[in-house]
């Protein structure tokens, strides 16, 4: 690994920095990688290596931020190209229930880049915070199938906003919500897509000073190629007497049991599929020495 250029922050001004990174990274391969035979990575997936071969990398990165304690306004913005140069490329083959992939010689190349940029504002009034992050990434790939070299094309969108208050000492307020776009195409698929959504919201009270309720929502929505929809809710109460505090906890009130998400990266297509424990109530006691 060779590090071209790292300058991890540049001063413009007093409200202006500017970070660069470019860096060359050379890779060897896994002891795997020279065992010219089949090695089996779980009960349906055989890998083969062939011999030593070389992977080299390079990266380009930039953010722009700016910062403004005085206002309470931070911003950044920047990006990344990063091309990478194999000398072999996985080779798969689907024989039944059974997947195989070996290295073969072809030098190719893989490219990956991003663009992503952050907002975040404070304001006096109720001590409100909120926050915006947002990102693309593209990744292009060849993969080995069958003996057809096939590009794919890998596309991911995301966005996501939170937020915090406190009204007064008696509440207080979080959220987050966070969307994500992907898509998957090649010359033998059509242009696969996946969407999901996630909101997540949290009350606190102090109604007293020995007293605290949480009451906590989470919203899980994936809309493609699966349609699937989760409202999570937790609560919990808890009261302090002197050193020891008792906290009497309701988890998973509304007694879910699964959720299931598709992502698709690089050239692969990865369906989640999540069980939750039922509805649970537990209590709590701690004591302070």
């Amino acid at each position: 690994k060779c590090n071209i250029l790292d300058d991890p922050e540049k001063k413009i001004n007093a409200y202006w920095s500017i970070a660069n990174l470019l860096d060359y990274r050379y890779q060897v391969p896994d002891i795997n990688q020279f065992y010219s035979n089949y090695i089996f990575t779980n009960y349906r997936t055989a890998v083969s290596g062939s011999h030593f071969y070389y992977q080299r990398e390079l990266m380009e990165s930039m953010t722009l931020k700016y910062n403004n304690p005085l206002n309470g306004f931070f911003a950044s913005v920047g990006g990344m190209i990063m091309p990478n140069w194999q000398d072999k490329i996985v080779s798969s083959k689907q024989d039944g229930i059974l997947m195989s992939s070996e290295m073969v010689d072809l030098k190719h190349r893989n490219l990956h880049w991003n663009v992503r940029t952050r907002l975040s504002k404070t304001f006096a009034l109720w001590k409100l915070f909120t926050g915006f992050t947002g990102s693309y990434s593209e990744d292009r790939n060849l993969s080995l199938l069958s003996g057809e070299l096939v590009p794919f094309v890998s596309k991911n969108v995301s966005a996501a906003f939170k937020f915090s208050l406190q009204p007064n000492k008696y509440i207080s307020i979080e959220g987050s919500e966070r969307y994500l776009h992907s898509t998957l195409s090649s010359s033998i698929t059509s242009n696969t897509q996946a969407s999901s959504l996630r909101t997540q919201a949290a009350v606190y009270l102090f109604p007293a000073d020995n007293w605290k309720l949480k009451w906590n929502n989470l919203w899980l929505l994936s809309k493609r190629p699966v349609r699937s929809s989760l409202f999570f809710m937790d609560a919990a109460v808890s009261y302090l007497y002197k050193r020891a505090e008792v906290e009497l906890n309701v988890n998973n009130i509304f007694n879910n049991q699964r959720f299931e998400q598709t992502i698709y990266s690089s050239a692969s297509e990865s369906t989640t599929l999540n069980y939750f424990r039922p509805r649970e109530v537990s209590v709590k006691v701690s004591v302070n020495f």
